[in-house]
């Protein structure tokens, strides 16, 4: 990772709203409010629907060759970009009356204005670095809560360039910081489960100072990488009984590899037609919700379950589709342990007498 001058700021934002006031004027001018911007009691009136300067947010504005550079006061500083992502996460994520994607649209393009305004004011130092974990939980959840929806709901691979460009300058905040950060350990190990086998991701580790590098739940993460990288996968499945929600998020896009490498290397060891092995065994080794989930994925690879028994034959493997998605129930459990808010803004991390309470538990 590179190290860049973060540190000075060319540029100092003035707007104390969450959306500066020319950009509220002309988006409720043009008709370019956003439902969740809406002022309730205009809302029966599509046509001349008015601001709620309360819920207005700014807008991502893509950059543009000959636009001018934002005047101070277009600029949110980061106070202000504290207190509005704290807004999306507290009074937007936690919609239940509208569907999940378009709640992450929303907040998807207003976390990606404020780290727009981040980045032109040069923020760095801790309230970068709290921006941006909220950026990468945000990002890491819907990448998980979304995983099975359409391409045209939600883009996989756009989230996972957002999740690693937010994960990358975090690390590099952290470099920066003579001072302790409360939840450095906890963003070492997603670095390390979301990149998971990646040498780079290895190396980064093993080069952290040996406080953070000999934390508990950097330890696991390790631990779970060496078990992927020298394929034991019944103890990869077995090692996420320790992992946070947060961390089997970040491991999850993996998962469904981990499962059909298991599944070819048990093909080739027991490919055989009189050798038949436990369906409900195979279901709870590899993390499988449920036997029904492990037929229909079996019938995909090509292979024979009948009677509640497992006949593996390597002739007949098929490999795996691998724009393949699933949801696990361990995770969904994991996930249920704490509110969306308290995930989100890392009340579930509480640090007392410095040292990580969700290390400890681990």
């Amino acid at each position: 990772m590179s190290r860049v001058d973060i540190r000075t700021a060319s540029v100092q934002g003035e707007c104390k709203l969450m959306c500066p006031e020319n950009e509220i004027r002309l988006r409720e001018r043009e008709g370019l409010l956003h439902p969740f911007e809406i002022l309730q009691a205009t809302a029966e009136n599509p046509r001349r629907p008015k601001a709620d300067r309360s819920k207005m947010v700014k807008e991502y504005s893509r950059p543009a060759a000959g636009r001018t550079e934002p005047k101070p006061n277009q600029l949110r500083p980061s106070n202000v970009l504290i207190q509005t992502a704290h807004y999306l996460i507290n009074s937007i994520l936690t919609k239940t009356d509208v569907h999940w994607s378009h709640v992450y649209d929303f907040v998807f393009d207003r976390l990606r204005a404020v780290r727009q305004d981040m980045v032109i004011q040069q923020i760095g130092g801790l309230d970068a670095i709290t921006l941006l974990e909220i950026c990468v939980r945000f990002h890491l959840l819907a990448g998980y809560k979304l995983c099975k929806e359409s391409i045209s709901v939600f883009d996989p691979k756009i989230n996972a360039t957002h999740t690693q460009e937010c994960l990358k300058r975090l690390l590099t905040l952290y470099s920066f910081e003579d001072r302790p950060c409360a939840h450095r350990t906890e963003f070492e190990s997603l670095y390390l489960l979301y990149n998971l086998g990646n040498t780079e991701a290895m190396m980064h580790t093993l080069s952290l100072p040996h406080d953070i590098r000999c934390s508990r739940c950097v330890q696991h993460s390790f631990k779970f990488t060496q078990l992927y990288l020298e394929k034991n996968y019944v103890r990869l499945f077995r090692q996420t009984k320790v992992m946070s929600g947060l961390e089997l998020c970040a491991a999850h896009r993996h998962l469904l590899h981990v499962q059909s490498q298991a599944i070819q290397t048990m093909c080739v060891a027991y490919s055989s037609k009189s050798l038949k092995y436990p369906l409900g065994k195979l279901t709870v080794l590899l993390g499988f919700n449920c036997d029904a989930e492990v037929c229909s994925g079996y019938e995909k690879w090509g292979l024979n379950i009948k009677g509640g028994m497992v006949c593996f034959q390597k002739d007949k493997l098929k490999p795996q589709d691998k724009d393949e998605v699933m949801q696990f129930k361990f995770i969904e459990s994991k996930l249920k342990e704490q509110s969306l808010q308290d995930l989100i803004t890392g009340q579930h991390h509480k640090i007392v007498d410095g040292k990580n309470m969700g290390e400890e538990s681990r």
